[in-house]
């Protein structure tokens, strides 16, 4: 069947080769520490960044384990750790892509149908799931709770997101795991844009943990109302964050 792929997530696999390619060459196996990001750019001729975006994609695919400030981990052997990404069904997220980009788009009524869409999801996503497929969305959540409260908003997000897709390609639906994917594409510059706090973040995790282990447990009800609870949440911060004037650089506290 033809693909429709993500390029920036095509471009990111690609250069996952290459650098597993390079871990065949250093003749690492599964739990050595890859070369940091700088070196492996070095050694490839590649923008740290890029490298940086492959490694985070291998994390989602439970290729890889990053420890906050110390590394980054090989969670098999190079030999096993390539991957092709996700395919698509033809037409379905270009058709909505297309939709969404005629006129700007109210951000509260896309995380309203990305809340409708979702929640469905993890419902099927906890009756469907054998739990050997669990494992890159375990990867993900570890990751989140272990990134550092200094870590920037628009890495966090990224990852967040990461976690929601891979939870909605359990459900094996296809045309609606494209549409949450183009959904959060939408969304994910005005997440990154609202500010953070700790409380919020704390909230966060702790409905992130519940839907996890709803799916985990095959509790398509209890992962339905974590769901339905986190996105309900997330939907009234970002009325309230639009309903707060911005405060001037000048009347801020030093």
């Amino acid at each position: 069947m033809p693909t429709i792929l993500d390029p920036l997530e095509k471009a990111a696999a690609d250069l996952w080769r290459r650098v597993v390619d390079r871990a065949e060459e250093l003749q690492l196996k599964s739990g050595d520490q890859l070369p940091s990001v700088r070196e492996l750019a070095g050694h490839l001729g590649l923008n740290p960044n890029a490298v940086r975006s492959a490694i985070l994609l291998a994390q989602s695919k439970g290729a890889v384990r990053i420890v906050p400030r110390v590394g980054v981990y090989l969670e098999t052997a190079p030999v096993n750790a390539r991957f092709t990404v996700n395919e698509t069904i033809p037409g379905v997220e270009s058709t909505l892509r297309s939709g969404l980009n005629r006129e700007p788009v109210n951000v509260l009524h896309a995380l309203e149908a990305r809340r409708v869409i979702e929640v469905e999801l993890i419902g099927l996503a906890a009756e469907r799931r054998r739990l050997d497929d669990l494992l890159p969305a375990r990867r993900l959540l570890d990751a989140m709770l272990q990134m550092p409260i200094e870590t920037s908003r628009q890495e966090y997000v990224a990852l967040d997101f990461r976690f929601h897709a891979e939870l909605a390609r359990l459900a094996g639906n296809d045309v609606l795991a494209s549409m949450q994917r183009t959904l959060t594409d939408v969304l994910a510059g005005h997440f990154a844009e609202a500010p953070g706090s700790l409380d919020r973040r704390i909230d966060s995790e702790r409905l992130h943990i519940a839907i996890y282990s709803a799916v985990v447990e095959g509790d398509a009800v209890k992962a339905r109302q974590a769901m339905h609870e986190h996105l309900s949440n997330v939907y009234q911060y970002l009325i309230g964050f639009v309903q707060r004037p911005p405060v001037p650089q000048a009347m801020k506290k030093p």
